[in-house]
């Protein structure tokens, strides 16, 4: 296991510690190594949208020994605080398999104990099926529960996770329209 004391995080819209353009190459490259095209995202454009409603969503950069690791992208969910959709967690390649995703998690959800975190994983058999596979197990090993509910959304079929409390009928659709729906406007 991958010593995890220099892991940390820059945060869209933080003057602080601002987003350097290769940092966003790399959160890029991350994407397409992680996800399937049709659940690619360009991160300019999740940064458009933090930026456009920075107090409900938020794009973090997570780094490594000052080396780029990963990402994650969370927005509340529209009419909901109690709600969050965790729509990216991305490991750099080299990085998988380290416990790296763990303790992103970990830390990601703790900044919201009393917000329910629902994660939409494609459960349509096709070539990515068998990462769609390692992300379930990933989540389960980390407490998500399946809540049952499947959403079509853009043509893939979703399956809602959950980490807190059960997802009540008729807001999977919510969640994820609400997620994409935002983006489009941004």
């Amino acid at each position: 296991m991958t010593d995890l004391k220099g892991l940390t995080n820059k945060r869209s819209g933080i003057a602080a510690y601002p987003l350097t353009e290769s940092d966003i190459a790399a959160a890029n490259l991350c994407m397409q190594e992680a996800f399937p095209p049709g659940e690619q995202f360009p991160i300019e454009q999740l940064l458009r949208f933090a930026a456009a409603d920075p107090a409900r969503s938020w794009l973090d950069l997570w780094f490594l020994d000052q080396q780029f690791a990963g990402f994650t992208y969370t927005t509340k969910v529209p009419g909901d605080a109690d709600r969050t959709y965790l729509a990216y967690l991305a490991i750099s390649g080299a990085l998988r398999g380290q416990g790296l995703g763990t303790e992103i998690l970990r830390r990601v959800t703790a900044e919201n104990t009393e917000t329910l975190w629902c994660l939409g994983v494609p459960i349509a058999a096709t070539p990515e099926y068998a990462a769609r596979t390692r992300r379930l197990r990933f989540y389960a090993r980390n407490g998500w529960i399946d809540t049952g509910i499947h959403a079509i959304d853009c043509g893939v079929d979703f399956e809602l996770l959950t980490r807190r409390r059960p997802v009540p009928p008729g807001t999977q659709m919510d969640i994820i329209k609400g997620f994409w729906e935002s983006l489009a406007k941004a």
